[in-house]
């Protein structure tokens, strides 16, 4: 089973907080034949919607 994550997406929503997409690739063996058979490629995505932090960035110094 192999699962990568790839083509994170953001938008600015209508009220400040941000829409993130991150879409997925996963290959997994199943089928007709069980686990072992032939494989498919799944496309998985998940959502995350957040909000930027208010306060000004402070330099490290």
């Amino acid at each position: 089973m192999h699962q990568t994550m790839h083509s994170p997406c953001s938008l600015e929503l209508a009220d400040g907080r941000i829409l993130t997409l991150f879409l997925y690739h996963y290959g997994a063996q199943w089928g007709k034949k069980g686990v072992g058979g032939p494989g498919r490629t799944l496309g998985i995505t998940s959502a995350v919607i957040w909000s930027p932090d208010p306060r000004p960035a402070v330099s490290a110094r």
